[in-house]
């Protein structure tokens, strides 16, 4: 049996995949089960025996509960991991206490124990390599990681099972959303990106100009490749977990302008209190772990984020439609939107109309974003959808073409959607993914749509516009229309 503690969280659900992925399943995830609920969404679709809350398991172990008597290993990677959490005997309790316990059991019963230790155990240090000199806390989060590293090396001597403890970098990565504020500068600048088009840095500080500031952040499917390392090999000691080269918030936001093909950065001050905080440089020094003999290569910043962010997007179910061009369909249309968002609960859909139909489709709560084309009727406009195009790219796993001329499958197809779906009319099933067969009056046009994603209508995604009573009840008033009277 292996044990992951944290195993809903960040690392811990990534961890968990991996070893689903090799086919081990009698995996026991550990976890704070009152607290920051939203991280139970990674266990969705993967394999392990039970999830339990992190007190009874360590109660069940101080008991000398038999039911763990088969545990092979325990990854300890949960924590209280906020960096700016005020309650220090909260952190002490969860990070520090709990930690020594789990140490106890895997040494006095000849356990693994690989443990989550962090790079803030180096303060305002610069020189980032394992040894105390370079070590001290500039919060309590780091204050609480430090001693238990430190626990560890006085007991060191008399522990003959393997412990590694490992310091992250700046992990960043798929699944760590309910981290919200603690989540990776990629995530935000992504999620700022698609809300302002800008990205945020803040100004120069500790010597760096603006942005520059450095840290050496690491994919966390490298964190995943060192740990299954560890665990084919009986190595003990603490080891830094990064890259080994430092890149500035400039490089990361560049790259995340890069994957969107648009944007811009902005930069603001600090917020009050926390630049006195801040480690304005972070770089691994990855000499012991190479020692050790880990010899992977790292993936590089911009290839780690490119393939971050499109897992961001594609894990999504990001949809783009291609809405019709009258008006009467674009309503109808509204009911494939709440089909879609009724079969993927969490998918963002966004839609390129025509702009004068702009005002009615922002009536549609089902609709995230707004791009308007507009081409003349009988024109191709190819440099208007090359330039659409472009800014959509690698923003969607699927698009759904509505409209039926050639013309309209052309963004689509020019922003390499993996998925484009739509009826083959005027020869156009080489720009489609899934081309239907058009079967004119075979069906009603709510039904036509609904084929697109093998679904039927229904009452309960009939269309229904977001309107407010004020405006509604002004529409009834000028058109002179009876709220109870049909109008048909």
């Amino acid at each position: 049996m292996i044990i992951i503690t944290g195993g809903a969280g960040f690392i811990g659900s990534n961890l968990l995949k991996a070893l689903n992925d090799k086919n081990l399943n009698d995996i026991l995830v550990v976890e704070e089960l009152d607290r920051f609920e939203k991280k139970f969404n990674n266990l969705e679709n993967m394999r392990f025996i039970d999830c339990i809350d992190k007190n009874k398991f360590l109660n069940d172990l101080k008991s000398g509960s038999p039911k763990y008597k088969d545990i092979e290993r325990i990854f300890h990677l949960g924590a209280c991991s906020k960096t700016t959490e005020p309650d220090r005997e909260y952190i002490m309790d969860t990070n520090l206490k709990y930690s020594q316990e789990l140490l106890h059991f895997c040494a006095n019963n000849n356990k693994s124990l690989i443990y989550a230790s962090s790079a803030s155990v180096y303060g305002e240090s610069e020189n980032f390599s394992e040894i105390q000199d370079n070590e001290s806390f500039l919060n309590h989060y780091a204050e609480s990681k430090l001693l238990f590293d430190n626990y560890y090396r006085d007991n060191k001597h008399k522990i003959h099972s393997q412990v590694v403890g490992l310091r992250y970098f700046n992990v960043f990565g798929p699944m760590e959303d309910h981290k919200e504020g603690m989540a990776s500068v990629i995530y935000h600048f992504s999620n700022q990106l698609k809300k302002s088009k800008k990205i945020r840095l803040f100004k120069g500080s500790h010597g760096y100009e603006d942005g520059e500031q450095r840290r050496d952040f690491v994919y966390v499917k490298d964190t995943i490749k060192v740990k299954e390392w560890f665990s084919s090999n009986d190595i003990s000691g603490i080891f830094n977990v990064g890259t080994g080269l430092s890149r500035s918030f400039n490089d990361v936001a560049n790259c995340v302008l890069n994957y969107y093909a648009e944007g811009e950065v902005e930069y603001i001050n600090f917020p009050e209190g926390l630049e006195s905080q801040y480690q304005a440089f972070t770089e691994a020094s990855i000499d012991n772990l190479r020692q050790a003999g880990f010899t992977n290569e790292f993936m590089t910043l911009e290839n780690s984020i490119k393939d971050y962010l499109s897992w961001l997007n594609d894990e999504k179910n990001n949809y783009l439609i291609i809405l019709p061009s009258w008006i009467g369909d674009i309503v109808i249309s509204q009911a494939l939107l709440k089909k879609i968002q009724e079969i993927n609960k969490n998918c963002k859909i966004d839609v390129v109309v025509k702009s004068c139909y702009k005002p009615l489709v922002e009536l549609m709560p089902e609709i995230d974003n707004i791009y308007s084309l507009d081409v003349p009727h009988g024109r191709l406009g190819l440099s208007q959808r090359i330039k659409l195009a472009q800014k959509l790219k690698n923003k969607y796993s699927c698009s759904i073409i509505l409209a039926n001329s050639f013309k309209s499958a052309l963004v689509p197809w020019l922003s390499n959607i993996p998925k484009r779906i739509g009826y083959s009319r005027e020869m156009r099933g080489f720009l489609l993914t899934a081309a239907l067969r058009y079967k004119k009056h075979t069906s009603s046009m709510v039904n036509r749509y609904m084929k697109l994603i093998n679904a039927e209508y229904d009452q309960s995604v009939a269309p229904s516009l977001d309107l407010d009573e004020i405006t509604r009840k002004s529409i009834l008033d000028k058109y002179k229309l009876g709220n109870q009277n049909k109008i048909i």
